[in-house]
């Protein structure tokens, strides 16, 4: 029940939500920012050195994708464990519908064999 509470009111996976969401929409902004500076650095210098801008972009870059990997991974988990928790509470409710037609249709049954040993008896209408 924890896992539950945790994940519909925690701030933690709100949070996680958050940033992996923000990190899969920057990730191509930021790969397209670095491929634009690369290669203006290819065009203005020959040599194998990147920008240190470059390399910022590039490291943001690795670190959104980690990010939202991350975030789809957890995302993929928590999914997993609703799909779990809902198939477990609906096996129990099924279970419970079963159990009280079964006790419905035994009543049923009693009834319907106390009505069929009872001798109708003859009734006397005065006037």
């Amino acid at each position: 029940m924890e896992a539950i509470e945790s994940v519909l009111f925690g701030i933690e996976p709100i949070t996680a939500i958050v940033v992996g969401i923000g990190a899969i929409l920057l990730a191509p902004a930021i790969g397209a920012v670095t491929s634009m500076i690369g290669k203006q650095d290819e065009e203005t210098d020959t040599e194998s050195t990147e920008n240190p801008v470059t390399q910022t972009f590039n490291s943001a870059g690795d670190t959104a994708k980690g990010f939202a990997k991350d975030a789809m991974v957890w995302g993929m988990d928590v999914v997993e464990n609703i799909q779990t928790t809902f198939a477990e509470t609906s096996e129990s409710f099924q279970d419970f519908v079963a159990e009280a037609k079964a006790e419905y249709e035994t009543k049923k049954a009693e009834r319907q064999a106390a009505d069929a040993t009872t001798q109708p008896r003859a009734v006397e209408i005065v006037d």
